[in-house]
């Protein structure tokens, strides 16, 4: 019994150190994909707005969203309040959504050179815009229970 308990302790202390590694190397890697787009004169083209915007969402997730399921699956509850919750929940697809109309947006991009700038920015805008509206409206509504 005594032997369970050590192993079931260190395995909860490696998978608390492998998420903190994971978690630092998420947000960090994301961060870098931003400055070398904006300190990289070779890297800022009209594409790589996507490229960073698909970072930004990506690190979001990293930071708001796998900081709070991680205590979440370490204790086996929600700790935070039911509030927090559905708020945790709505960023959580809003990322993920984000994320995903970000790869749509690439890959139209690598299609066709049919982008400007100027098109790039409001596609960027309407992708958050529509992220945000299909996961914290819903919720917000109440829909989701």
């Amino acid at each position: 019994m005594k032997n369970n308990s050590i192993f079931l302790s260190l395995l909860i202390l490696m998978n608390v150190a492998f998420n903190i590694y994971t978690h630092r190397s998420f947000v960090a890697g994301n961060i870098l994909v931003c400055v070398a787009i904006y300190t990289d004169r070779g890297l800022r083209r009209i594409g790589n707005l996507f490229l960073a915007s698909l970072a930004i969402a990506d690190m979001l997730v990293a930071a708001a969203v796998m900081t709070f399921a991680g205590v979440n699956d370490l204790l086996g509850y929600w700790v935070f309040g039911e509030q927090f919750c559905d708020t945790w929940v709505a960023c959580d697809v809003m990322c993920s959504t984000a994320s995903i109309l970000n790869l749509c947006a690439i890959s139209l991009d690598r299609y066709g050179r049919w982008v400007t700038r100027k098109v790039a920015i409001v596609t960027i805008a309407m992708i958050w815009l529509l992220a945000a509206l299909i996961s914290f409206l819903p919720i917000s509504l109440g829909l989701h229970r």
